[in-house]
């Protein structure tokens, strides 16, 4: 994992438009950024690790992405990265407490807040 103020993240959410828009904005600010979906997820992610993950709860075909998130918790090689949630669901926010993920985010996204975020990881 990088300890650069720029960071790789892997960005995982089914609306594609929502994508291209953080993509664009996370990449302005100097990080590099991959998109996936959860099929992807294992192989990639193994053979470069991302520094940081921003999922969405729900990303395609009502495909819950806490198993996913428990997935990487459970995973010995990616279980340290930071993973960043993002959902319109405020109810989402009990994973942050729970100790799944790193930071919660809700719908309309605070760019602001996650530019700052990022750099503090």
């Amino acid at each position: 994992m990088s300890q650069s103020a720029y960071k790789t993240i892997i960005l995982i959410d089914d609306d594609l438009e929502f994508v291209e828009v953080i993509q664009e904005i996370l990449e302005a600010a100097g990080h590099t950024v991959r998109t996936a979906s959860a099929l992807t997820f294992t192989s990639l992610f193994r053979e470069d690790p991302p520094d940081v993950f921003i999922i969405d709860v729900w990303f395609g075909e009502n495909i819950n992405s806490l198993n996913f998130i428990t997935a990487l918790r459970m995973d010995n090689e990616l279980n340290k990265i930071p993973i960043l949630l993002i959902s319109s669901d405020t109810n989402m926010e009990r994973v942050k407490h729970e100790g799944l993920v790193t930071e919660f985010y809700e719908k309309p996204l605070n760019v602001k807040r996650l530019l700052d975020d990022l750099k503090a990881i």
